[in-house]
């Protein structure tokens, strides 16, 4: 192995893009010793990454006296997307300076490419719709990239439309009524991306089913934990403190009325994560 001479930036004008889109980029080259690498030439080599690498576009700049080269390019209007990215594809371009001596230095930038921009999940609180009770949903969007994505929420069905928060997040409450809650959820950002998918939940049995609950979601140590359980048997639920694999209490939670709630004093020298 033999250490570059040169360094190589690339620089990408998105950070994920939609098939058809125009790339656009940069190219800046330097000498370690802080000179710009001028007059180079560099190599791009586009390719879509499904089972293997596949190149689609191939072009070559040159390096301007400040060691920078600016390029662009148009992605295939279809790519084959990967189910380990979700169904979106993959995006590779391979860059590789020579420059006058002939040396050369290679580097690479990924991006993911997807029709739609905004990824839609919902989640309800329980894993699954616990029946005959308010169940709280949570809708999360995030860009392609993994960035949250404040947006405007439709749900079909639903009167009022949502705003999810710089988290990405935002919560409604459906009351199931059958074996499965169908929906069409689609968001819109501030910029104008939008996406939509089918979303279809189960729900539990009608009996012996039950919701769990805490006020707060972080508790300093020595807080008191309020727990309340929600569910239509008259069974007593048992509930577990778990800390690293270990169970630190059992408690019963009595059912009165479908409503059941237990205050739990947390030690004072807890810390970290705990499962219920």
């Amino acid at each position: 192995y033999v250490l570059p001479k040169f360094r190589v930036e690339v620089t990408l004008d998105e950070p994920f893009y939609s098939p058809g889109d125009l790339v656009r980029g940069s190219v800046q080259a330097d000498y370690f010793f802080g000179k710009p690498v001028a007059g180079s030439e560099v190599r791009l080599d586009a390719q879509a990454i499904d089972v293997e690498s596949r190149s689609f576009h191939q072009s070559t700049v040159t390096t301007d006296a400040e060691g920078s080269a600016d390029f662009e390019f148009r992605l295939p209007e279809m790519l084959v997307g990967r189910p380990q990215q979700d169904g979106d594809a993959a995006l590779r371009l391979e860059v590789t300076v020579r420059d006058t001596a002939g040396q050369e230095h290679a580097t690479h930038v990924d991006r993911l490419v997807g029709s739609e921009p905004i990824r839609i999940e919902v989640i309800p609180e329980a894993g699954t719709l616990v029946p005959g009770m308010p169940n709280t949903v949570y809708v999360l969007t995030t860009y392609l990239d993994g960035r949250p994505a404040e947006t405007r929420v439709l749900v079909s069905g639903l009167r009022r439309e949502l705003t999810t928060s710089p988290l990405g997040v935002a919560r409604f409450e459906v009351e199931p009524d059958g074996p499965v809650e169908q929906w069409t959820v689609g968001a819109t950002d501030a910029e104008g991306r939008t996406a939509s998918r089918e979303v279809r939940l189960p729900v539990g049995r009608t009996s012996g089913d039950f919701l769990v609950r805490t006020d707060k979601a972080v508790y300093e140590a020595g807080e008191t934990a309020r727990i309340q359980v929600l569910g239509g048997g008259s069974e007593p639920v048992f509930v577990d403190l778990i800390k690293d694999g270990q169970t630190m209490l059992t408690q019963s939670i009595e059912m009165r009325d479908g409503r059941g709630l237990y205050e739990m004093d947390l030690p004072p020298e807890l810390f970290g994560t705990i499962e219920l």
